[in-house]
């Protein structure tokens, strides 16, 4: 199984994370450094980082190629 790092203020990083894991059929799942559950779909434009909060809504951050990074909520 693939195991990655992610550094959403490493831009070069998650640039070669989606040369690299573009369109991957499947997310990686893991843990932050909060111990809170993930989940990282890497596609060739962007990176979707959901995570799954301890108040019951999700957050989700993404970062695109470019550099723009949006964030929302889903409960």
């Amino acid at each position: 199984m693939n195991k990655i790092t992610f550094n959403p203020k490493d831009l070069k990083g998650m640039q070669n994370l989606m040369k690299t894991y573009g369109n991957s059929p499947e997310p990686f799942c893991g843990e932050n450094e909060n111990g809170e559950q993930i989940t990282i779909s890497v596609f060739s434009d962007r990176i979707a980082v959901v995570v799954m909060q301890g108040n019951g809504w999700s957050r989700v951050n993404s970062y695109y190629a470019d550099g723009t990074v949006e964030e929302t909520y889903e409960k």
